[in-house]
C-alpha cells in the first residue's frame, strides 16, 4: 500500500510539474471539433472540421480544416483557438491524409483544381508554411492511398 500512494503522489507532482503531457479524451476531441466548426468558420468562411481535420502533438490539439493549409492549435490552459500558420488558401489537399512523425505535421495526397495528387507535404515550425518533401523516384499519382510498413 505504501508504494502505491508514493507512486500516486510521484504522478500527481509530475503532473503538477508539467514533466507529463495532457492527453485529449476522445469525448473532449468531439465537442472542441463541434467548436472548432463554429469559431474557426465564423472568422474563415465555411470550413468543415471532422474527425479527419485533427491531430494531437504534445498538450495541443491541432485542426487542419480539409481543403485549406491552417493550422489552428488549441492548448487547454489557452482555450482557444490559434492561428498558427501563414497559409495562403491553396485548395488542393481535399481528402488528404494528416500524420505525425517524429514530432513533424505531414499531409500526403489530395485533390483539388479536378486533380489528384500523390504530394508528401511538411509543416514547418520555422516559416510555419506547409512545404513540399521531395521524393526519390517518381510520386505516387491517383487517388492517395497511405501504407506504413515497419522501420519507415
Amino acid at each position: 500500500m505504501y508504494y502505491v500512494r508514493l507512486a500516486l503522489c510521484l504522478l500527481l507532482a509530475l503532473f503538477q510539474f508539467g514533466k507529463l503531457k495532457s492527453d485529449f479524451k476522445p469525448s473532449e476531441i468531439a465537442d472542441l471539433l463541434r467548436r472548432a466548426n463554429g469559431e474557426i468558420d465564423s472568422k474563415y468562411g465555411q470550413i468543415d472540421v471532422n474527425e479527419s481535420a485533427y491531430l494531437v502533438l504534445g498538450d495541443s490539439l491541432l485542426v487542419i480544416p480539409q481543403g485549406r493549409h491552417y493550422v489552428f492549435s488549441y492548448h487547454k490552459r489557452r482555450g482557444t483557438f490559434l492561428r498558427i500558420d501563414r497559409s495562403e488558401f491553396h485548395g488542393h489537399n481535399f481528402s488528404r491524409k494528416l500524420f505525425v512523425y517524429k514530432e513533424e505535421i505531414y499531409s500526403f495526397g489530395g485533390y483539388g483544381f479536378w486533380q489528384t495528387h500523390g504530394k508528401l507535404m511538411r509543416f514547418s515550425w520555422n516559416t510555419r508554411e506547409w512545404e513540399l518533401v521531395v521524393l526519390k523516384g517518381t510520386p505516387p499519382t491517383g487517388l492517395p492511398v497511405l501504407s506504413f510498413q515497419r522501420g519507415d
